[in-house]
């Protein structure tokens, strides 16, 4: 997918509605290269991965099991928005921003709990990380 569009959605974070499960947009499915089901990885604003499962409900498509570590790794609360962007094979860049719509420092510091590979973590921080520049906001 290098080089290809990368789509992206925007979620507002309401821990009533999404604290256990995060439904993904009915729209959005249609990017994912028909991959409905299987094991997710979210790189959060720090260069961690952390594994989540995708799961097929009669309502939508979920992130679930994996998602409640991923909140709580990332002190997720409250009026936070996340833009997710699909790289391809159930892999999604993730950043996180406040209410003051500024990027949540406190996302940079999170450790993924759910148990990523040291080696894949260290892969993915040694990447290039300039094209996430684009959507950094200076607050």
């Amino acid at each position: 997918m290098l080089g290809a569009r990368r789509p992206h959605f925007l979620v507002g974070f309401n821990p009533s509605m999404n604290s256990e499960k995060l439904k993904i947009p009915s729209k959005f499915i249609k990017q994912m290269e028909g991959r409905a089901s299987g094991t997710t990885v979210l790189v959060g604003p720090s260069g961690n991965a952390c594994p989540v499962d995708l799961i097929q409900q009669d309502d939508g498509l979920f992130f679930h099991n994996g998602w409640v570590s991923f909140v709580k790794d990332h002190c997720l609360e409250t009026g936070d928005s996340l833009v997710f962007r699909y790289d391809g094979d159930l892999h999604f860049t993730v950043q996180v921003f406040d209410e003051s719509s500024c990027e949540k420092e406190a996302s940079y510091n999170a450790d993924c709990s759910q148990g990523a590979t040291d080696l894949y973590n260290l892969s993915l921080k040694k990447r290039d990380r300039r094209e996430l520049r684009f959507i950094r906001l200076h607050c």
